[in-house]
């Protein structure tokens, strides 16, 4: 079995400035009716905090920081950033 959720709460601070943060879980091998196998090692959970620019009628700027909630070797934290145009 497999279980994925996502949550996302978005803020208006300003007529074009939006603040977001999200929150994911996947698990691809989950017990969650007393079938298959309870691996911990293979869950994925991130928490994403950022928001949208919108600098002209028909652009949009995304800047968002990832954290990867799990305990690996080094960082692997992500910045991810996004410019739209709109046509």
């Amino acid at each position: 079995e497999q279980i994925a959720l996502y949550s996302e709460a978005i803020y208006q601070a300003y007529k074009s400035i939006w603040l977001k943060a999200k929150w994911d879980f996947w698990d691809p091998n989950t017990n969650l009716f007393g079938i298959g196998k309870n691996i911990k090692k293979d869950r994925i959970q991130r928490v994403t905090l950022g928001g949208d620019i919108y600098l002209y009628r028909l652009a949009d700027l995304k800047l968002n920081y990832r954290f990867n909630i799990e305990t690996p070797q080094k960082s692997n934290d992500e910045i991810l950033t996004q410019l739209y145009f709109f046509f």
